[in-house]
């Protein structure tokens, strides 16, 4: 039974927040909020859910139906930040929250007019669930993504594209379909920033941005909506310049009125670094790395090389490691003369076979990339040495077949170990500087992975652990790296158990 509600506070003063109101009334079919630390984006966008539950056209009973799904990218912070806002924004008794594994909202009120909102809300942790897979047979009216500077693209792309699915059209049709998020400032190197660029016309000859354009353009043009929209928020305080010695307030920033101590909430944060102050001060793109990640030992300057700088390799024998699943990872290396172990090459796949991987993505990668070139040595995830579901073959025996020499690195293959082999290369320098280990700029995902993303999460049980997410192959990716580097460390101490049928091992000339 519907509870009555004799008042609703549905919206803040807007007169006090220009970015707010401008959010609020976008028909984006994808509209996000950037801005300092406390300007109150969370707390709205969940205002955004309420108040759109309370316009959604009611179906013949009189009942508004609408669906939600909340998403962050760990559970912990999805329980004690994302789920207690919105406890604060939309308390009982209006819904009835439900904790554990996949939390819930759920709730039916009255309005004044005498209808009925009914209103479902289910919170989604990136770390716990496999969350491309929980949205593809998914029907929601909306997505809210908390901190979307913590989540990659395709969870913002998948919970736009199942967004509008609910209520059914033989119920009611959604009034309002698609997703929002708020974040404070993301990284330069975020997918968001591309959009930044696609939204503010900065192309720079950039082929991929050139792309992301021709086809947002094409959705806007089949819909007759905005594809995308981001509203960003005024800094908190104004950075010190030729005029001003010193960090001022900012008259235009946003909520400042209900912090605590108003701006000296924000000059407390000036003892950061300056990637923190960027962020959370004033709102804006910065290199802030969210959660500890696993791998502090990379960067950028140290271990990644311009693939362009990287010598030819054809007829070269290359090395790989490679992890399995659904979500399968290879990557492709070469060492040098000096023994510098040098990743070429993400290869991955997802919902597909190993010998899919290797036959449409793998084999003629190398083929036409480096010709005459075969695989010395490979290394994999010792899973791969059992049999699928439905063949009666293992991921190792298929390569195998194939003239990959795929063993693995140890019998002890526990993770611990791999961490170590990894942070032992990384901590290993050659001349000028350079890393022992060195990444190619086209390993995007990699390079992402171990600088941002692949980070210590706890879990719903309580235990820390570096994060199992197959989000943009971040585990899978990483995995397949340790297994190479576990395997290249070893080789030099020990034989190994299972000795690969190879031609003999070579390096880059």
């Amino acid at each position: 039974m519907a509870a009555q509600v004799q008042t609703m506070k549905l919206g803040v003063d807007l007169r006090k927040y220009p970015t707010l109101a401008r959010f609020t009334v976008s028909n984006a079919f994808i509209r996000f909020l950037i801005g300092p630390a406390g300007s109150l984006k969370t707390s709205f966008c969940f205002n955004e859910i309420l108040k759109l539950a309370c316009l959604q056209q009611p179906d013949a009973e009189g009942v508004r139906y609408t669906r939600w799904v909340v998403i962050r990218n760990t559970f912990e912070v999805l329980r004690r930040a994302t789920m207690a806002s919105c406890k604060q924004n939309i308390p009982e008794p209006l819904l009835r929250y439900t904790e554990g594994n996949m939390p819930q909202a759920k709730g039916r009120f009255l309005l004044a007019d005498g209808t009925t909102v009914d209103l479902q809300i289910d919170f989604l942790a990136v770390d716990t669930v496999d969350v491309l897979g929980k949205l593809l047979g998914y029907d929601f009216t909306g997505a809210f993504l908390d901190e979307i500077s913590e989540l990659p693209e395709e969870v913002a792309l998948a919970a736009a594209r199942r967004a509008g699915r609910y209520p059914p059209p033989n119920v009611a049709p959604p009034t309002w379909y698609g997703a929002f998020g708020a974040t404070n400032g993301p990284l330069t190197n975020h997918w968001l920033y591309k959009w930044y660029k696609a939204q503010a016309g900065i192309i720079s000859g950039d082929d991929e941005m050139e792309d992301f354009l021709a086809i947002r353009k094409s959705i806007e043009e089949l819909t007759g909506r905005t594809f995308f929209e981001l509203f960003q928020q005024p800094p908190a305080l104004l950075r010190p310049d030729e005029f001003h010695k010193e960090w001022r307030p900012n008259p235009l920033a946003e909520n400042v009125h209900n912090l605590p101590g108003g701006y000296a909430y924000y000059y407390n944060m000036l003892a950061g670094d300056d990637n923190k102050i960027a962020a959370y001060v004033e709102g804006k793109f910065s290199r802030l790395v969210t959660g500890k990640v696993v791998f502090p030992e990379f960067s950028r300057k140290i271990h990644v090389i311009e693939h362009k700088k990287i010598p030819p390799l054809s007829g070269h024998p290359l090395l790989l490691g490679a992890d399995f699943g659904l979500t399968p990872a290879i990557l492709l290396a070469a060492e040098t003369k000096d023994g510098t172990l040098v990743v070429l090459d993400e290869l991955v796949g997802e919902n597909m076979s190993t010998e899919a991987l290797l036959d449409s993505v793998v084999i003629p990668h190398i083929t036409s990339k480096y010709k005459g070139s075969v695989v010395g040595e490979a290394w994999g995830d010792p899973a791969g040495m059992t049999k699928g579901q439905g063949t009666d073959a293992s991921p190792f025996s298929v390569m195998q077949s194939k003239n990959i020499p795929i063993t693995t690195a140890t019998s002890n293959n526990q993770l611990p170990l791999r961490i170590d082999a990894v942070k032992s290369m990384l901590g290993k320098l050659g001349d000028k500087g350079r890393g022992k280990l060195l990444i190619s700029d086209r390993c995007s995902r990699l390079i992402e992975a171990l600088e941002q993303t692949y980070v210590y999460t706890t879990g719903a049980n309580g235990q820390e652990a570096p994060t199992k997410s197959h989000i943009n192959w971040v585990s899978d990716i990483v995995d397949a790296l340790q297994y190479l580097c576990l395997g290249v460390t070893l080789r030099t101490r020990k034989p190994r158990t299972h000795k690969p049928r190879r031609k003999p091992r070579g390096k880059i000339v």
